[in-house]
């Protein structure tokens, strides 16, 4: 794959989800706690990010979302998003299922993958979209971080 296509890659990641249909969803797989034990991660981040933006190369999108997230395009957060069904949807797909089971008692911690307001101005000047807002935005008036004068 040349760099134009993966910039072209990144562009539809972008566009197709992030700009179009807001933060996704994203599940880590952690073995359980065992009386006051910790847990151990067994499989981070996983995504259908790949599914819903066409990648012709699935298993890239983890060095995309890192690259994305490294020019403050997007946030990884560890809150979860308010629609539950996006992650059984999530969590019905068998690289979850697998996950879980390698795991043995897995679980999952439901976590959600968005746009940061650079991110979103970005997509809107580049007329990729970007309407679509993102818990951090709304805690701030006017889109703006916290602490940033008016």
């Amino acid at each position: 794959m040349t760099g134009k296509e993966r910039r072209e890659q990144l562009l539809d990641i972008g566009r197709r989800l992030f700009a179009e249909r807001g933060p996704q969803p994203a599940v880590d797989v952690r073995t359980r706690k065992l009386l006051g034990g910790g847990s151990h991660l067994v499989a981070p981040g996983l995504t259908m990010i790949s599914r819903y933006a066409g990648c012709r190369n699935p298993a890239r999108v983890p060095s995309y979302l890192d690259n994305m997230s490294r020019l403050g395009l997007i946030r990884f957060s560890d809150d979860p998003l308010a629609d539950q069904s996006a992650y059984e949807v999530l969590e019905a797909q068998e690289e979850v299922k697998q996950a879980l089971a390698s795991a043995g008692r897995g679980m999952t911690i439901r976590r959600r993958i968005e746009l940061t307001v650079f991110g979103r101005n970005l997509c809107v000047m580049t007329g990729l979209g970007g309407g679509a807002t993102t818990r951090s935005d709304s805690a701030s008036p006017g889109g703006r971080p916290p602490g940033t004068p008016r």
